[in-house]
């Protein structure tokens, strides 16, 4: 099965998606360290989701527009006249063009239907970070989700913002370090994200992304529901493509 990362940034998703057993293709207009899916175009997104030919060659679709015009980690500077894109929209309106199964992936405090939410702690990662992901022409159930035990201040979670620092709350103590302290700050952001030893990214593309447990629990259940309902008798294998 071949799924399109629209969005895509260092490919964080990617890795889950991979995970789940998909062949993935990453598209974003900014060009970042690595990319950690199988193939990478440097590309505008939303003239990518415009070629109807070139995406329905696609099983899938995840796509985490740009969330600056929502999080609240931009508040102060949409507060002192700082505007951001607002992508959700048209992207919603060309994945509904496109007609495949697609993923809708931002921070809660987005326009987005809050079809599924995850937090860290449902996947055992000791990190703060509720997601929604609004799912077009497709579904699954919504997973139960536990009671949180820990926090940030007791050195149980840690919040990943911006670029890498220990400390994002001033309620934090000095000096104030997590349970999991991994040596140096990068290090334990990518271990609380869950993301293998094997891959190294930088504060920031660890900051714009989602673990990839998040991607391999949506993309099993994508890839099961792919297999359901792909007509009797076709093939589907998985291939680079690319856009020249």
């Amino acid at each position: 099965m071949k799924l399109l990362d629209v969005y895509s940034g260092a490919g964080l998703a990617a890795i889950g998606y991979k995970q789940a057993g998909f062949h993935v293709t990453g598209i974003d207009i900014e060009k970042k360290s690595c990319y950690a899916g199988d193939t990478w175009v440097q590309a505008d997104a939303l003239e990518v989701l415009s070629d109807l030919d070139y995406c329905r060659q696609f099983d899938a679709i995840h796509t985490s527009p740009p969330c600056q015009k929502y999080t609240q980690s931009t508040a102060m500077f949409r507060a002192a006249g700082k505007e951001y894109a607002d992508l959700i929209k048209p992207t919603r309106i060309a994945l509904e063009k496109i007609g495949l199964p697609y993923i809708i992936e931002n921070v809660p405090t987005a326009p987005i239907r809050p079809d599924i939410v995850l937090h860290g702690w449902m996947f055992n990662l000791n990190v703060m970070r509720k997601r929604h992901f609004e799912l077009g022409n497709w579904w699954m159930m919504q997973p139960g989700v536990r009671q949180r035990k820990g926090s940030v201040k007791n050195g149980d979670f840690i919040t990943i913002i911006g670029k890498q620092g220990y400390k994002k709350y001033k309620g934090l103590p000095k000096g104030w370090r997590p349970k999991f302290d991994q040596g140096t700050g990068l290090k334990t952001w990518h271990f609380s994200m869950g993301i293998p030893e094997e891959y190294k990214f930088r504060d920031v593309e660890i900051s714009e992304g989602i673990p990839p447990a998040y991607a391999k629990y949506i993309g099993e259940h994508l890839y099961e529901f792919l297999i359901k309902t792909a007509p009797h008798g076709s093939k589907t294998q998985p291939g680079r493509v690319s856009i020249t």
